[in-house]
């Protein structure tokens, strides 16, 4: 048997009782602890604490490298203090859930983008859903400077695509997973 404890508190002693249903009173076994090799998320889990992204420069210019080695993920982050963006599946509203921030720039022009959010891009095994919404600066997201949203399943990536932004403007995306 295996149990996986998500997120453990810092600091904390955790008890393990095993037992055995049986005849006898003694049995072996062995305990294993490990922690897999996978980063918290929680660098980034307020608006004020976005990963920057960079400044958009030039048509066609790609920010973040989902396909190379800047691969995010959201372990362990919260929703505190967190806009709910009202996000709408079948016409069932869904709440943000751990939620992480990135941030860019849309340097001296306007500009129309897209956004893509990639499920799982190191192949952790570990389905998300994402979700995904816009934000336009300063770091105080309210559902007044929400740009754009998208959740749609099946496919557990989301593209927000042709949001026409200011200049010169910072922009904040909060990506969200699902319960």
């Amino acid at each position: 048997a295996s149990l996986r404890i998500d997120c453990p508190s810092p600091n904390t002693t955790y008890y393990l009782q095993v037992d055995r249903i049986s005849v006898s009173d003694e049995f072996e076994f062995q305990i294993e602890i490990s922690m897999p090799n996978i980063p918290s998320g929680k660098v980034n889990d307020l608006c004020s604490g976005a990963i920057d992204l960079g400044t958009i420069a030039s048509p066609g210019q790609i920010l973040g490298d989902a396909a190379g080695t800047q691969k995010w993920n959201n372990f362990c982050a919260t929703t505190a203090g967190d806009p709910d963006p009202v996000w709408k599946l079948a016409g069932v509203t869904t709440s943000p859930y751990q939620t992480v921030w990135f941030k860019f720039n849309t340097g001296s022009v306007g500009r129309s983008i897209r956004i893509d959010g990639y499920n799982d891009p190191h192949s952790w095994g570990d389905q998300i859903d994402l979700k995904l919404a816009l934000y336009k600066g300063p770091c105080t997201p309210t559902n007044t400077n929400l740009i754009a949203k998208e959740y749609f399943v099946p496919t557990y990536n989301e593209s927000i695509d042709g949001a026409c932004l200011d200049a010169n403007t910072d922009y904040y995306i909060l990506v969200s997973g699902s319960n």
